[in-house]
């Protein structure tokens, strides 16, 4: 049976594939409704030599950072990262502070102007990968021991975040907010994408327009398009080198080991953090293979080449970045690259330009996309 007639008989799927490390959220955030009066804001603070972002309730925006913050009244709330300072202690004259109610709803919570609020303290607070410098920042907030509303367990390749309504005292005293810290990453699962949901109890200027976030390369809006199959694998970072073997015409994971991965033709891609295999090349019975298109959107390819495409070579790459360096030898597929470097995930999230769609032969007709941020 030639090719054409073999892509007749089956429906092309789309596999919206991400080598996900370090993504589990321990704990999860309120399920249910929004709260009246509830607004969310969403932006970007992935270092700490970027500088801390000024909030203010009444405002409901980020305002300017004061030439002198620790003698400014204009500002509540300020972020860098998951670290937050208020108004008050070191950090300000102001008569701000911070409640963690333990609660997780908004309806949950009475906020108390007269309360007792812990207030801000000059405390040792992670600059760069680890490396500590002294900071003011308010210590009500902690998750995972750590004075900071997120934090990332790299033993354990997680994610831990503390979703409790905090109440915030404004800057003059007279006001509270009810903030739930809800994300650090964005819909690729890149660090320092922060969103969070407010109440705020006193008069606020107009509810502002919220920025389109970025489209998110892999993640088109609902309903992604007709046949298409979306799917996540898992592969953690910090737990060595371990290939998931994924069958396309089962639409799952396939269960077996390295060794009898090489002689089935029950598997047609996997994955292994940022490097991917076929079932094809060096080592495996299969047939199968990639090839780059450099096209940015499906329907850019109405037609399928029958040649072309690129099977698995054996290469010899680095067997973790975060232990002693040790490289081991595997097989991976050509077809998968980004500025060179092969194993494209991992480089094309820190480095990518653009996208590119991949095309996966096996018995089917199978489309996947290798996703990289603009």
């Amino acid at each position: 049976m030639n090719l054409k007639s073999n892509l007749m008989k089956w429906a092309c799927l789309v596999l919206a594939l991400a080598a996900v490390a370090c993504d589990d959220d321990k704990k999860k955030g309120p399920a249910g409704g929004t709260t009246e009066g509830e607004r969310t804001r969403t932006f970007v603070s992935g270092d700490y030599a970027s500088g801390w972002k000024y909030f203010s309730f009444k405002k409901g925006d980020f305002i300017e950072t004061p030439a002198k913050p620790n003698e400014s009244l204009d500002w509540d709330v300020a972020f860098n990262r998951y670290y937050v300072k208020t108004n008050s202690g070191t950090s300000g004259k102001g008569k701000g502070g911070c409640i963690d109610s333990e609660e997780k709803n908004f309806d949950a919570v009475t906020a108390d102007k007269n309360a007792a609020f812990t207030v801000d303290d000059s405390l040792n607070i992670m600059t760069t990968m680890g490396k500590n410098g002294k900071d003011s920042f308010n210590p009500e907030i902690e998750c995972e021991g750590s004075n900071s509303w997120a934090w990332y367990q790299y033993k354990e390749g997680v994610w831990y975040y503390n979703h409790n309504v905090f109440i915030f005292r404004s800057a003059d005293g007279q006001n509270c907010a009810k903030v739930i810290f809800d994300t650090y990453k964005d819909q690729m699962g890149n660090s320092g994408h922060i969103t969070f949901r407010y109440v705020y109890d006193g008069e606020q200027d107009a509810d502002i327009e919220q920025p389109d976030q970025p489209d998110q390369p892999g993640q088109p809006d609902e309903p992604i398009q007709a046949g298409v199959k979306k799917d996540t694998v898992e592969s953690n970072y910090m737990a060595g080198h371990k290939w998931h073997y994924y069958s396309f015409a089962k639409g799952e994971l396939a269960d077996m080991t390295d060794e009898k991965a090489a002689e089935s033709l029950e598997w047609d891609i996997a994955f292994d953090r940022n490097y991917i295999r076929t079932n094809s090349g060096e080592g495996c019975k299969g047939k199968g293979g990639a090839l780059d298109m450099n096209k940015t959107e499906f329907d850019d390819v109405p037609n399928l080449p029958s040649s072309g495409y690129e099977e698995d070579i054996t290469v010899t790459i680095q067997n973790s970045p975060m232990s002693k360096p040790q490289e081991i030898e595997t097989t991976i597929s050509p077809a998968f690259k980004c500025h060179e470097v092969k194993g494209a995930w991992f480089y094309s999230l820190g480095m990518g330009q653009g996208m590119s769609t991949i095309i996966m032969y096996s018995e089917s007709c199978v489309l996947t996309e290798r996703r990289k941020r603009n």
